[in-house]
């Protein structure tokens, strides 16, 4: 019974512990507080030139241009087409046809719905624009309680206080 008493107590400490660290301060760290890049709609309409031409530019989450960067246009069924956007950041791909193509750089993407010429409805771009972001790095966000709990060797001598603990109050409980 005193076994009983003593794991019970131990469960209700922790539990309560638990309730003191800071709020977060164990999981995940907060989304970014800027949505701009989000914000944006799913799929961009664009509107192709007269001669087929798709316009477009890449931009970086400050709003410059980003010259010299590769640029890929891939839709289902067809090889991918490959463009190197100039010093202000703009990119021609010529001999398109009406479709939702893929628009990617290596640090981002946009779905375009490219519309033929004549056919593209008001609220289509001249261009599509793509916002090049920065590397995303994934990760867990501790706090500073978590970084100490993070750590495998104070986890391990928490662990091992805990069992030696429970195992003095049994011994004792039980008279040896």
């Amino acid at each position: 019974m005193g076994r009983m008493r003593v794991g019970t107590r131990l469960v209700l400490t922790l539990a309560c512990s638990g309730m003191l660290l800071p709020e977060g301060s164990l999981w995940a760290g907060e989304l970014a507080k800027s949505q701009a890049v989000n914000d944006a709609p799913l799929v961009q309409d664009v509107a192709l030139s007269a001669d087929r031409s798709l316009a477009g530019m890449v931009l970086g989450v400050d709003g410059r241009p980003c010259a010299e960067t590769s640029v890929w246009i891939e839709t289902n069924g067809a090889a991918p087409r490959r463009a190197v956007t100039d010093s202000r950041g703009c990119f021609t791909v010529s001999k398109l046809r009406g479709a939702v193509y893929r628009i990617a750089t290596t640090h981002g993407a946009a779905l375009c719905r490219v519309w033929a010429a004549g056919t593209a409805p008001p609220t289509a771009h001249r261009r599509a624009i793509l916002i090049e972001t920065p590397e995303v790095v994934r990760g867990q966000y501790y706090g500073p309680a978590g970084q100490l709990l993070a750590n495998p060797w104070v986890l391990a001598a928490i662990l091992t206080s805990a069992i030696t603990v429970v195992a003095l109050a049994a011994n004792r409980d039980s008279g040896s």
